[in-house]
C-alpha cells in the first residue's frame, strides 16, 4: 500500500464531511461566472460624521479607552448609464454598537466599471451583487476610520467582512438578460 493510499484510508467520515462543507462554502464565494470587469473609478460621494452624545457624557464614556464595536449597514443600487458601463453605489452607515452610540459615520461611495460588450446587464448585476461589496469594502473601511479618527472620540474600525448578495433575485430579474 502506498503512503498516499494509507493517508486517504485514514481519513474519517467526519473529515470528509468537513471537507465537503468547506468546498461548498468556498464555491458560494466564487463569482457567478468569469467576467471581464475593469474598475474605471471609485469615488466617495457623501460623507457625514455625527457625534451623538452630549460632550460630558461622551467624555466620561471615552475615558474607558476601549475601541468601540461598530455596527455597519449597507444598501446598494446599480445603474447602467452607457454601453459597457455599470455603476455600483453603496450607501452605508457605521455607528458605535453601544446602546447609546458615541458617533456615526454615513457615506455613499460609487464605483464605475467597464464590462465586456457580450455581457448582459443581468450577468454584470449578478456579479456585482456577489462581489461588488467586497471590492468597495476597503474604501469604505478607510473612509470610516479616517473621518472618525479626526473626531473627539476614538476612531471606528470596521472589522473585515464579506458583503455579498447586495441585490435580491427579484431585483436582478428586472435587469435585461440580453447583451447590449
Amino acid at each position: 500500500m502506498s503512503k498516499r493510499t494509507k493517508v486517504a484510508a485514514s481519513k474519517t467520515e467526519s473529515d470528509s464531511r468537513r471537507e465537503r462543507r468547506v468546498l461548498r462554502d468556498r464555491r458560494a464565494l466564487v463569482p457567478p461566472a468569469p467576467l471581464s470587469l475593469e474598475i474605471l473609478s471609485v469615488g466617495l460621494r457623501d460623507l457625514a460624521y455625527r457625534e451623538l452624545l452630549e460632550p460630558a457624557a461622551a467624555a466620561a464614556r471615552a475615558q474607558g479607552g476601549a475601541i468601540p464595536q461598530v455596527a455597519f449597514g449597507v444598501t446598494a443600487s446599480i445603474d447602467f448609464p452607457g454601453p459597457q458601463i455599470a455603476t455600483l453605489t453603496l450607501h452605508g452607515t457605521a455607528r458605535d454598537a453601544a446602546p447609546e452610540p458615541l458617533a456615526e459615520v454615513e457615506l455613499r461611495i460609487t464605483a464605475v466599471f467597464k464590462h465586456d460588450q457580450k455581457l448582459s446587464q443581468r450577468a454584470v448585476g449578478t456579479y456585482l451583487s456577489k462581489m461588488g461589496g467586497n471590492i468597495l469594502f476597503p474604501y469604505i473601511r478607510e473612509a470610516v476610520h479616517s473621518v472618525s479618527s479626526r473626531g473627539f472620540f476614538q476612531p471606528m474600525l470596521l472589522t473585515p467582512r464579506l458583503i455579498t448578495d447586495l441585490f435580491t433575485d427579484a431585483q436582478l430579474a428586472t435587469l435585461p438578460d440580453s447583451a447590449g
